[in-house]
């Protein structure tokens, strides 16, 4: 590696660098994190449950994290004066390749347990790691830190208005369950309670409650579906019953059509077979009166008579 490409890549990991801190300040400068923390200091164990936990693990992460960024600063620093040590005579470059390269980084040391020590292991372990290495696991725990930090301030701002919705959400879901007859409608009234009593927990375990409104959203969702459904097959088994009573109808009016014809054709006899020439046109029909008795079909092969 020539000087000058040195010289550029020492440039691209101080542009690295100088984002890492301006994003792990922003993330320490968050109102939600200043508010976690000014809770802390009032009452430590103010928190509890899944928010404890949580705020806990984040808090450690963000002190790693700038313990770390010190780690990748040093090693630049070192980079850089070996760097402007070298001169015409005398070559710093493969040291400066080992350190941006190589697993020169040494990491503090860990405590081993005793249960995974063996007679000759050291109580206290130091990996190395290389820039890249520890440069990729600081992104993996400034995601984790950062979401928990978002989440945090989300449901505190946004969680109440969304526990009453799904309160209401829920006993509607009840009501559509009891009014087309399906069981579950006491299953989901009961959520509405479960969720509106996660109102107590907004300020101990605000993202325990966040988990647990997601749960029931959930459930809301599943039980929607299947309402839906349930909905969906009454109305194919309603229209497939109107289509039978329709179809029912056309044969009983095809039937008493078939029964009028017979009756014209023996009324009038083979002079008049064609049945739309008999009621179509009107010809040959029998003036109605009042006075008249009305004809009598005897059967197959038998004349019409009057009673």
């Amino acid at each position: 590696m020539t000087s000058d490409s040195i010289a550029e890549k020492l440039a691209g990991w101080q542009d690295r660098l100088a984002r890492v801190s301006r994003n792990l300040g922003e993330i320490n400068d968050h109102s939600a994190l200043l508010r976690i923390k000014a809770r802390l200091r009032d009452r430590p164990d103010c928190y509890s449950g899944e928010t404890a936990a949580r705020i806990d693990n984040t808090l450690a992460a963000l002190d790693e994290l700038w313990k770390d960024y010190l780690l990748l600063n040093a090693l630049l620093d070192q980079a850089d004066g070996l760097r402007k040590q070298s001169g015409l005579f005398h070559t710093y470059d493969p040291e400066i390749d080992d350190l941006l390269d190589g697993r020169s980084i040494t990491l503090p040391a860990t405590h081993t347990p005793l249960a995974e020590r063996s007679l000759l292991t050291s109580a206290e372990h130091g990996d190395k790691a290389s820039a890249e290495e520890l440069l990729a696991a600081m992104e993996k725990i400034f995601t984790i830190a950062k979401d928990t930090v978002l989440a945090f301030d989300r449901i505190e701002t946004q969680l109440a208005p969304r526990i009453a919705a799904i309160a209401d959400e829920a006993r509607a879901l009840a009501a559509r369950a009891d009014a087309i007859g399906e069981t579950g409608s006491a299953e989901i009234a009961a959520v509405a309670g479960r969720v509106e009593a996660l109102s107590n927990d907004l300020v101990a375990d605000p993202l325990g409650a966040g988990t647990k409104v997601q749960e029931a959203s959930a459930m809301l969702a599943n039980w929607r579906a299947r309402l839906d459904a349930a909905e969906q097959e009454r109305a194919a088994v309603e229209l497939r019953r109107k289509r039978e009573g329709i179809a029912g109808l056309v044969a009983e009016a095809a039937l008493e059509l078939s029964i009028l014809d017979l009756g014209c054709r023996r009324v009038f006899g083979p002079a008049n077979r064609d049945r739309a020439s008999v009621i179509g046109s009107g010809k040959g029909l029998i003036p109605f009166q009042h006075d008249r008795q009305p004809l009598i079909l005897e059967g197959p092969g038998k004349g019409p008579r009057r009673p």
